[in-house]
């Protein structure tokens, strides 16, 4: 599951989509979608939005495609990463419980407040980490982060 800035298609997706199948072609296959909003796929993306497409890709390959969980490695990164965490959270839960093989994160983040005060285009250009810096605005710039993916209480994700 990509990150905020890209797509399936993105640049550098498909050489590392190539890479996560290549120990074993022939058996390991890597399944891929756009969020809504995002690439090709309409809509508006919001936090409960990216997580059903990201059940309803999960469900079409174990029950369209017939691949057992225990086979599958999900695989996030970026924001995909919280959204990986809530769909392996969301099936788990269930009864019977949907527990996948595996899961790959690959830089993950603890809040939306603290990543947008950090993150960095290409790791160089900062985007809100200057207004961070004056609390009062960054409050109220804080207020317009409508989903909110929580990392404490009981309906943590991560």
């Amino acid at each position: 599951m990509h990150g905020a800035g890209g797509t399936v298609a993105s640049g550098y997706q498909v050489p590392n989509y190539r890479a996560l199948s290549a120990g074993n072609p022939g058996e390991i296959h890597v399944l891929t979608f756009d969020y809504r909003g995002s690439g090709k796929s309409t809509g508006t993306p919001s936090e409960t939005g990216l997580i059903i497409d990201a059940l309803a890709v999960e469900d079409w390959a174990m029950n369209v495609a017939d691949i057992p969980p225990s086979q599958m490695l999900i695989f996030g990164q970026s924001m995909g990463t919280a959204v990986s965490i809530a769909v392996s959270k969301n099936l788990a839960v269930q009864n019977p419980p949907i527990v996948f093989a595996g899961m790959v994160l690959v830089a993950p983040f603890v809040d939306p407040a603290t990543l947008v005060s950090t993150y960095q285009v290409a790791g160089t250009v900062p985007i809100l980490s200057p207004v961070a810096r004056l609390p009062f605005l960054f409050k109220s710039l804080q207020r317009f982060i409508r989903d909110k993916l929580l990392s404490n209480g009981d309906d943590a994700i991560f």
